[in-house]
Parts: structure tokens; sequence; C-alpha cells
């Protein structure tokens, strides 16, 4: 009972804590890297960070994933229950996918032996060595096909080699993106599958609107930024055991044109996505899954109040809020005005 009390407190002060409007709008108003984190470093939530180093190398994705390492070890110190432990420990899998992401894309870019290895180590002195140590013998691959085989006896090894059919017909990347999110997705629903927890059907229910929202995504994308027939789109889609999907993913995966696809969405519970004239929006479709995604979540955790369903409301919320603050980092450089960047941020409008 404590310790289910502690990581309730830690939680709801660690929400608490989250960036509000004023924050975006001053760190929406730095005009260097440096103004910028000592902005962030005046905030509640990011006042222990050191930002130089992030400053001098404009490192803002490391940055990111850092701070999410950091939160995650920190709240599962509090993680007292063994199902707790092992749902926290599903969420620091996205670490090592993304340390496994950098050996395989390199390789589409058709960097040879040495050249990759420069490659990954100049991103993995800046992350922690534990997400590399598994993959550390593909820096010396020649092909994407070399590094796959030597996954054989890995979780990975079967949708990196679909994947790697699909990227051999059309050198595309695209389905090594899907796939990772997709695996990274089954892996959280396989392990909720497995805990004895009395919110098991509000985090399933929030992962099936995630699983709806990237299928919706990986069609428009594969379809129509790709080219890539029906089929092969539908093979990318999430294929979870618990899973209802949308009713018309078929219908959705064959459209012939954008305005089709965006009929389909119109009439469906998804059609938030869409802009104010029911249009799909490339360049802010992934802010609205999102936005939809976080929102549905909040609702869920907000009516049942256990731990697993607050833990992953809050990391969705910290994952939207470092999405923001890299967008608001960009924007030092870009310069983009308030109204283009509300497009594409998620928890607050500036």
């Amino acid at each position: 009972m404590y310790s289910y009390i502690a990581l309730n407190t830690k939680l709801r002060l660690m929400s608490g804590n989250l960036l509000d409007k004023t924050s975006y709008e001053k760190l929406y108003s730095a005009e260097t890297a440096d103004a910028f984190f000592e902005t962030l470093n005046k905030t509640e939530s990011y006042k222990k960070i050191q930002g130089g180093e992030y400053s001098k190398n404009n490192s803002i994705s490391v940055f990111c994933d850092e701070f999410r390492i950091k939160i995650l070890s920190s709240l599962s110190l509090h993680c007292q229950s063994l199902d707790t432990k092992k749902f926290t420990a599903a969420l620091l899998k996205k670490y090592e996918i993304e340390s496994l992401k950098k050996y395989i894309y390199p390789l589409a870019g058709r960097l040879k032996g040495s050249e990759n290895r420069n490659n990954v180590e100049r991103f993995s002195k800046n992350m922690h060595p534990v997400y590399f140590s598994r993959f550390r013998d593909l820096a010396d691959c020649a092909s994407i096909s070399e590094a796959v085989e030597k996954l054989k006896n890995t979780e990975y090894y079967f949708f990196l080699s679909d994947a790697n059919i699909i990227y051999e017909k059309n050198k595309s990347i695209f389905a090594f993106e899907t796939g990772f999110d997709l695996f990274y997705m089954n892996n959280l629903l396989l392990t909720i599958e497995k805990l004895n927890i009395p919110d098991k059907k509000a985090i399933f229910k929030i992962l099936s609107i995630q699983a709806d929202l990237m299928n919706i995504l990986i069609f428009y994308r594969g379809r129509f930024n790709y080219n890539m027939p029906a089929e092969q789109a539908f093979s990318l889609k999430s294929s979870f055991k618990q899973y209802k999907p949308f009713t018309n993913l078929i219908q959705l995966a064959q459209t012939q044109s954008v305005s089709e696809y965006e009929i389909i969405i119109r009439t469906s519970q998804y059609r938030d996505i869409l802009d104010e004239n029911g249009r799909i929006d490339p360049l802010n479709i992934e802010a609205k899954r999102m936005r939809l995604t976080l929102s549905m979540a909040l609702k869920s955790s907000s009516l049942i109040n256990y731990n697993i369903s607050l833990l992953y409301s809050y990391m969705l919320t910290i994952d939207c809020e470092l999405n923001d603050i890299a967008v608001l980092f960009e924007n030092i450089k870009v310069k983009m005005k308030a109204a283009e960047l509300n497009r594409i941020l998620i928890r607050h409008q500036l």
C-alpha cells in the first residue's frame, strides 16, 4: 500500500510541474540555444539540467532522449510492485530500439564498415552505453541484410526481416520506421497482457487508440508519400492480439486518392486529425495524432486512479512536451511565426 501511495504521489507531483503556456511563450522568445536552455533551466521540471553541451552541439534530440530515460529511471525507484517494474521496463525498451536504429538507418545510406562505426560512435557517446551494448557487432556490417542476419537470435529478427524485404523492393526506410514503432507498441501490449492489474482494460483502450491512429498515419504515408501498393501498406499494420481495429482499416489501405482517404476518416471517430476544412494536412497530421492520443489517455487516467494508467498517461504527456521543446528549439533557426508553430505544437498553443 505504501509503495502504491509513493508512486501515485510522485506522479501527481511531477504532473503538476509540467510546462505551462507562459513557459512555452518564453521558450519561443529565446533567440539563442544558450538562452533557450537557460529559460528551460528556470522551470520546475528542468531546473537541474546542464544545457551547455546541448547548446554547443545543438543536440536537442539527445537531450530529449536523456531526459526521458532520467524520468523513467527516477520513477522506477518508486516502483515496488513487480507489475509496475515490468511495465516501466517495457517503456524503457524504446531506448534500446533507438540505439538499434542508429545502426540500421546509416546502412540505408550505404555507409560501409568503419564509416558506419564512426557514425554510431558520434551518436552513442552522448547516450547511456547500456542502450548500445547489444548491437555493437552491427557497426561493421556492410548492408542491412547482413545486420538483420546478425540479429537472428533476437526478438527483433522477424519484423526486421519483413521490413528488409520491402526495403529491397523500393529502397525506402519507411518499412523500418514503421516496423520499429509497431514493435514497440506490440511489446507494450504483450507486457500489459501478462500483468495482473486492475487498469488493464483502460491501458488496452489507450493502446488501441494509438494503434488505430498509427495505422491511419502508416497507410497515408505508405500510399501517398511512398507510393506503396495497397497490400504492401496494409502488411505494415498493427496486429495486437487484443486489439479491435478501426472498422474501415482494409478500405482505408485500398484508397486510390487522398480525397477518398479523407472521406473515410471524416466519417470515423478520428475525424479530429483532419483540419478545419476536413482535409489531411501532411505538416501537422502527426501532431494531431499525438494530441488526440494524449487527450484520450488523460481522460481515461482521470477516471481511474491506478498507478500504471497514471504512469502511462504521464509518459505520453512528457513525450508530447519534449516533442514541443524540440520544435521550439529548432525554431531558433527557422523563425516560424506563432500561428505556424501552433499547427505542430501539442500541449500548448502560443
